[in-house]
Order: structure tokens, then C-alpha cells, then sequence
């Protein structure tokens, strides 16, 4: 199942809302309270499965950032964030799990490409402060991303610009300050002078 909570209100000062995708079947206080707080702040869309949650990624491209619940019925969220890793790199779409594991467990989740978790229950103010975290951390990264290719433009349109100038200017140069031409208008002018 899918639900979409789009907020109706921009965020303070203006800034882009996130697209927030969160796949939790768990239909408890907490949760209910997490998605109804990160609709308040961000455009959010729910999924009460993995396989829902990838047809959505195969077909309107990704997300600002994933909360995956670990434990949910035939798709773990260990599994899917394994199946995201193959396709997606954890600075593009950043992954927070939710979990109420103990123990080395969680480094399963990090091997697994996890960028950051919450164990439940979590006090609203920690999950609240690991969302903007992981939201800051890809807003610059795709700043320095765009900024490289603006770099990488610039660099090819100046080379295309050095070599049509050397193209069109450098050979008129070079023959104007070639030994044999300065050579030939000193001869020139001798010429003249012995005939005057």
C-alpha cells in the first residue's frame, strides 16, 4: 500500500521542501506520530512494503531520503537497502533504518549501506535531528556535484576558446614575428634608401 502526505505549507524561510519516502508497516502510536512529524516538515509518501516502495523508485525516479523499518514482512528493510546499494550510492539517497535491535546487529545495517539508524523508542527530538542530518549531508553533496560540472563546462569552453583563438589569431602572429619576415622588410627598406 501506498499513501501520500504531501505537506500543504512551505517550509520556514522559504527552502525546498524534501521528498521524504517512509516504508513502515507499523501502525502503532510512535509510528503514526513519526509520519504525521516528518509531514509537518517535509512532503512524505508511505509504503507499508519494500515491493511497493521499489515499483514507485523504478518509476518516478528517488527521493531527498529513505526510512526503511528493519523488521516487516517478506522484504526486511536490511534487504532492501541491500537491493538500493546495487543501484544507488548512499551520498544520492541517503538510508535511515529504524530498528529495535541491540548490539552488533547494527553493524549488519552499516555493511548493508545504511547511512544512519534509529533504535525505537526513540525520542521524537534524536529522530527529528538524524532526518535533517542525512538531508543537510545530500544537499551538499549535490551542491559540490553541480558545482563540478560547472567547473568541468567552463574548463572544455575555455580550451574550445584558447584553441579557436590560436586557431585564428596564432598564425598571423607567428608570421608577423618570423625571422625571415623581419629579414625581408629590413631588406626591402635598404633597397629604397640606395635608390633614393
Amino acid at each position: 500500500m501506498r499513501c501520500v502526505l504531501a505537506a500543504l505549507e512551505p517550509t520556514a524561510g522559504g527552502a525546498p521542501r524534501a521528498r521524504i519516502w517512509l516504508v513502515d508497516d507499523d501502525t502503532i502510536l510512535q509510528g503514526e506520530r513519526s509520519r504525521r512529524r516528518l509531514t509537518d516538515l517535509h512532503d512524505v509518501e508511505v509504503f507499508s512494503d519494500g515491493a511497493t516502495m521499489l515499483e514507485a523508485l523504478r518509476a518516478n525516479g528517488q527521493p531527498d531520503l529513505l526510512v526503511l523499518d528493519w523488521p516487516m514482512p517478506n522484504m526486511s528493510g536490511l534487504e532492501l537497502c541491500r537491493f538500493i546499494r546495487e543501484t544507488r550510492d548512499a551520498t544520492s539517497l541517503p538510508i535511515l533504518i529504524l530498528t529495535a535491535t541491540d548490539g552488533d546487529n547494527l553493524t549488519e545495517a552499516f555493511t548493508a549501506g545504511a547511512n544512519d539508524f534509529v533504535r525505537k523508542p526513540y525520542p521524537q527530538a534524536e529522530f527529528d535531528a538524524r532526518v535533517a542530518a542525512l538531508l543537510r549531508n545530500r544537499r551538499i553533496h549535490a551542491k559540490f556535484v553541480e558545482a563540478e560540472q560547472r567547473l568541468r563546462v567552463e574548463g572544455e569552453f575555455r580550451e574550445r576558446f584558447i584553441g579557436c583563438w590560436r586557431t585564428i589569431f596564432g598564425s598571423r602572429s607567428m608570421r608577423s614575428s618570423s625571422p625571415m619576415r623581419r629579414s625581408s622588410v629590413r631588406s626591402r627598406r635598404r633597397t629604397r634608401w640606395c635608390r633614393s
